[in-house]
């Protein structure tokens, strides 16, 4: 499989994954069981979406191959080195993917330049 396509499925499992924890987190506030404030919800809520928004970008680049999605995917792993243990694996993971070529397949038959 190329290195894209494994970046595209790790982000979109990723998305997925904190689109979850986001659901949870808004039943747990939606239950009524803790006395939260409504700025005490705000902020998680903002991190949530943006973490979601961000790995759902990145995923649909990546099966892009944008070279956009290629940095993006980079920063991404490289700021979830820092949690350890699953977060660096996840992250190095990223990286390395995200390192590697990205280059459309050449298209079969002569060139230009084979003229």
């Amino acid at each position: 499989m190329e290195p894209h396509t494994k970046t595209a499925r790790a982000h979109i499992a990723l998305a997925v994954l904190y689109a979850l924890l986001f659901l949870g987190f808004l039943f747990l506030v939606a239950n009524g069981e803790y006395d939260l404030t409504h700025a005490s919800v705000l902020l998680p809520l903002v991190v949530f979406l943006a973490v979601v928004g961000a790995h759902a970008l990145a995923g649909w680049g990546a099966r892009q191959r944008a070279g956009w999605a290629r940095v993006l995917s980079i920063v991404i792993g490289a700021l979830m080195l820092f949690g350890f243990p699953l977060g660096t694996l996840i992250g190095a993971y990223l990286i390395y993917n995200g390192t590697r070529d990205w280059a459309l397949p050449k298209a079969p038959g002569p060139s230009y330049a084979d003229r």
